[in-house]
């Protein structure tokens, strides 16, 4: 067989079919005819038991969506009064709210399967009968992502019993990411957690702007041991050394053999881990890149116990305050939206390429009314996007200089000049050489329940929602032989054994799982 003929083959398996059990299966099939759709094309059709579902003038050609059996294809491929036949392609919303997520290495899940948690997933491994407990911003408890796994909490921001955001998304998207990455459902909606079989209680520690104090903190940490709690992550950190917190957490966990506090190692990008994920006996977890080149913000040092995925995690979000993203040329290029931008649910037109869009002087006539595409570097995102607006491009497409990934951002609300942002969004290295060969494209950034962030806040909840995996195979360990599970099963990184910038290297959920078996 050719191998044109066993895709066709391949991708007619994949089309939809009608049949009930027991009979043959039926496909549906786009044919172009030759000479028009007349008499003798629909004899064709008959004769091989097919039913023209419905026709399209498309050109001179006739071209019509016929169901037959798929054993009949290659022969109705072969009449020659047949100038092609194609699967009729299934559609689907172009919505990450309408369907899970399935985990690759080439979109915002891909720290499923650098942990190796889909592995662990496919054991049934999923975190069943643990709670992990977060001390961060509000949450939206009512995500339907979380809302199933969501057991509780507290706010101490506010003092009360209740740290759910209500309708003010800017209280809880930190929070709401965090919890995301641990335990969001496997629901057939937008993503699913590294445990997503836990349960969650949450604390609200951080205030609007995402600060909090350290007491407000320690409250919540202690708390949550009383409760029983195995499994505390604490996405924040200070550089501000406090004996009085060192004490507190050395107490707390002399007094709770069984609590796995696991922290942000600190977003400066320098040597020296934040507070508390620098105290002894915490693990502290910073952040790798989908080529597990560590993250350019993650701070190093002798402390670090693990890695894990930190850069550009797509998570949940409060409903409606997140954008999905996304660029189609003739296939579908992921995007990660750009921060503050506008926003669409499709636009389509000419795509220009327009240099690196540092300069007025790079943008063609031909950038008026199209999508300008445009080469990261040297100049920031707003700068490029507000020279895309002056030649009157509609969109933008930056395109990365680098492969390692960020979340980019206009940084301010409008243009310089007041004027509200064009839709821009940002694709890989590669995907913007294929996109320079492209004449016109759809652009889509729209509300979702969903969205992407980096920073080793992201990193270390990859690591909590293992040690979940953990925990739900062996219940029995110690904060100790956990600790050392999850150190001894990592993927070695960077320099042979530990070392300040890997830590142990990459948490592993399959291998610490199995390890842990009783």
């Amino acid at each position: 067989m050719t191998s044109r003929r066993l895709l066709l083959s391949l991708l007619l398996l994949a089309c939809a079919a009608t049949a009930h059990a027991g009979e043959e299966q039926r496909v549906r099939v786009l044919v172009r005819f030759r000479d028009g759709i007349g008499p003798l094309q629909r004899a064709a059709v008959s004769r091989h038991e097919g039913r023209i579902e419905r026709e399209l003038a498309i050109g001179t050609d006739g071209v019509a969506a016929v169901e037959l059996a798929a054993t009949d294809v290659a022969a109705l491929r072969e009449d020659p009064r047949v100038a092609l036949v194609e699967p009729d392609p299934v559609y689907h919303a172009a919505a990450l709210s309408r369907a899970e997520l399935v985990p690759t290495l080439a979109n915002g899940l891909y720290g499923l399967v650098l942990t190796k948690a889909t592995a662990a997933h496919a054991r049934h491994v999923t975190g069943g009968g643990v709670t992990v407990c977060i001390g961060d911003t509000g949450i939206d408890a009512h995500h339907p992502d979380l809302a199933g796994a969501y057991a509780g909490g507290f706010d101490l921001v506010d003092n009360d019993e209740d740290p759910d955001i209500g309708n003010d998304p800017g209280l809880g998207e930190h929070g709401t990411m965090v919890a995301g990455v641990i335990a969001a459902a496997f629901n057939r909606k937008g993503v699913h957690g590294v445990a997503y079989g836990a349960t969650i209680r949450h604390a609200r520690v951080l205030g609007p702007t995402g600060s909090g104090r350290g007491s407000d903190v320690m409250s919540a940490v202690a708390r949550f041991a009383d409760e029983g709690c195995r499994v505390i992550n604490l996405s924040l950190g200070s550089d501000q050394l406090s004996s009085i917190e060192e004490d507190f957490y050395h107490d707390v966990l002399q007094q709770h053999p069984d609590l796995l506090i696991v922290a942000a190692s600190g977003n400066g990008g320098h040597e020296g881990i934040s507070y508390p994920a620098r105290f002894r006996d915490i693990l502290a977890v910073g952040a790798v890149d989908r080529t597990t080149a560590i993250a350019s913000f993650s701070n190093t040092g002798p402390e670090l116990g693990v890695v894990a995925p930190g850069v550009a995690v797509l998570s949940s979000v409060p409903r409606g305050a997140g954008s999905e993203a996304f660029v189609t040329a003739g296939k579908t290029f992921d995007a990660v939206p750009m921060g503050l931008a506008g926003q669409t649910n499709g636009l389509r037109g000419r795509l220009v390429d327009c240099g690196t869009g540092n300069t007025a002087g790079e943008f063609p006539r031909a950038a008026r009314g199209a999508i300008a595409l445009m080469r990261r570097g040297d100049a920031f995102f707003y700068e490029k996007v507000e020279h895309a607006m002056d030649a009157g491009a509609v969109g933008a497409v930056i395109y990365n200089n680098v492969d390692q990934e960020i979340t980019p951002t206009l940084l301010n609300d409008t243009a310089s000049d007041g004027r509200r942002w064009i839709p821009a969004v940002m694709v890989s290295r590669l995907d913007g050489t294929l996109l320079q060969k492209r004449r016109t494209a759809t652009l889509v950034n729209g509300p979702s329940d969903w969205n992407f962030a980096s920073g080793t806040s992201f990193a270390s909840p990859h690591v909590a929602g293992v040690a979940a995996l953990v925990l739900s195979v062996n219940p029995a360990l110690s904060r100790s032989a956990l600790i050392d599970l999850l150190e001894s099963t990592a993927a070695d990184l960077g320099e042979p054994g530990p070392d300040p910038v890997f830590g142990w290297g990459l948490v592993d959920a399959d291998a610490a799982s199995r390890a842990a078996a009783p």
